[in-house]
């Protein structure tokens, strides 16, 4: 945990707002979706020069959602979950001085969900979604425990 702490440029407890996802062409002309969310800043833990003191409320971008083109649907391949209004998390953040706004840094491995008292993280969630996999007894379906 301490790697992670100095690895990222904010550590803040917040609340989603609003969610907006679009997308946009990479210079290497393939598209990808985003999701921009305003989050509520409960408590900051950790913050860099580019977060304003006292700020009540941040952007974070999510490489999630889907966006409709007309002829076709376009999904983000983020491998988890958009992040939801109402809900609270603790995120590790990166500062993207391209679009402006914090990335989460490490994608779902550096959110955590609190719900109900208990502590979610999306990625355990992604992995058990994409491959099957039990954190809690450590197993998969295929590893025959």
């Amino acid at each position: 945990m301490a790697e992670l702490w100095a690895a990222v440029d904010a550590v803040v407890l917040g609340e989603i707002l609003s969610s907006q996802t679009s997308g946009y062409q990479t210079t290497a002309g393939r598209p990808r979706v985003l999701t921009r969310h305003a989050v509520k800043t409960i408590e900051a833990f950790k913050t860099g020069r580019e977060w304003s003191d006292g700020a009540s409320e941040f952007r974070v971008l999510q490489s999630a959602g889907e966006i409709d083109v007309g002829d076709a649907i376009i999904k983000a391949d983020g491998g988890y979950r958009l992040l939801a209004k109402g809900e609270q998390y603790v995120f590790f953040l990166k500062w993207n001085a391209y679009m402006s706004d914090y990335d989460l840094a490490y994608g779902p491995s550096a959110i955590f969900l609190l719900r109900n008292g208990q502590i979610e993280s999306p990625a355990s969630v992604a992995l058990q979604r994409r491959y099957g996999y039990d954190r809690s007894t450590n197993s998969s379906p295929n590893s025959g425990r």
